[in-house]
């Protein structure tokens, strides 16, 4: 697997050396391995074709970061890459604790405390002198979708990565215009965590989603024992989506999903849980009507919370009870 290398505009190299200053603290657990690198984010529908598409603040910030300063929050965007890449176009990600393990702050600036911060309210996502955590998902190939919450991502107000467009939350979809690559400013090259960059593609698991999902009884070996990275990649395009999707039945989508989540359950990545669930809960599942569905529905609810009940991570958890709920 090859990193993407960020076409640069008569930008001299020594000034994208990165400042011995901002070697930052990680008492968290980094699970992806940024380290202290800096990057800047480009949007998906760009990387390899331009510098177009990167995570902006407004105003043109001076020596003294003019732009990160005061009370009136900064709503964030995409612009064109700039020469030196300045404080208010680069970013770090630490990893969170506690409540919030597995996610990251999203700091921007070589060093200082600003960070990237979405509101409820207004959905918006707002450059403010605190952070919120996200959750970050490698798609495959360095490319990222990052979640606010079970459901809602970053992205574009619009699928296009053109100069003034704004950074918002929308509901989870699939598309390059979701999708973000993070160039290191030291290397620029794109960033692929090194479990995924080590192995090409060549995972531990040699089963793929295409054949799991053509077999008879899909809740395979598959669910079971596939990691994160190679879900992600198989299901780039929406495939488990899809199959649910195309089934003519109510109790034959809820049979095929029990069995999703029973052999999901199994599987001991919890950020393979997280997708594969997160897939699940994208499908359009389908309303119940006749006797049949009936009967069944209650069994098949019923099996899916005592699955989130025993499942030890929240997201997951939030994931299997939204599933359930769905079921009508």
């Amino acid at each position: 697997m090859k990193n993407k290398i960020l076409k640069l505009a008569a930008i001299p190299a020594f000034m994208l050396i990165i400042s011995a200053a901002a070697v930052i603290a990680q008492s968290a657990h980094d699970q992806y391995g940024f380290g202290n690198r800096v990057f800047v984010i480009q949007s998906a529908l760009e990387a390899g074709k331009s510098t177009n598409g990167l995570w902006d603040i407004p105003g043109t910030p001076n020596k003294d970061d003019g732009n990160l300063r005061g009370t009136n929050w900064l709503h964030m965007g995409l612009w064109q890459r700039e020469a030196g890449d300045p404080e208010d176009r680069v970013f770090r990600f630490r990893a969170a604790q506690g409540s919030a393990v597995g996610r990251y702050f999203i700091s921007i600036g070589r060093s200082g405390n600003w960070g990237v911060n979405a509101i409820d309210g207004t959905g918006k996502i707002e450059a403010r002198s605190r952070s919120d955590h996200f959750e970050l998902k490698h798609m495959g190939n360095g490319r990222w979708k990052i979640y606010y919450k079970s459901g809602m991502i970053i992205a574009p107000a619009s699928p296009t990565a053109k100069n003034g467009t704004k950074l918002v939350l929308l509901p989870d979809q699939n598309g390059p215009h979701t999708e973000w690559v993070f160039f290191d400013t030291a290397t620029n090259q794109s960033f692929i965590p090194a479990s995924t960059s080590a192995s090409g593609g060549n995972y531990s698991y040699k089963g793929k989603l295409e054949d799991a999902i053509a077999s008879r009884h899909v809740g395979s070996q598959y669910f079971q024992h596939a990691v994160a990275p190679q879900f992600n990649s198989e299901n780039s395009g929406g495939k488990l989506q899809a199959y649910l999707n195309n089934m003519d039945k109510a109790t034959e989508q809820w049979t095929a999903i029990l069995n999703l989540v029973n052999a999901i359950k199994q599987n001991k990545d919890t950020e393979a849980r997280r997708s594969m669930y997160q897939a699940i809960s994208q499908a359009n599942i389908k309303r119940g009507s006749g006797f049949a569905e009936n009967l069944l529905k209650g069994q098949v609810q019923k099996q899916i919370n005592d699955a989130s009940a025993a499942e030890r991570d929240t997201t997951a958890k939030g994931l299997l009870s939204q599933i359930a709920g769905k079921i009508q």
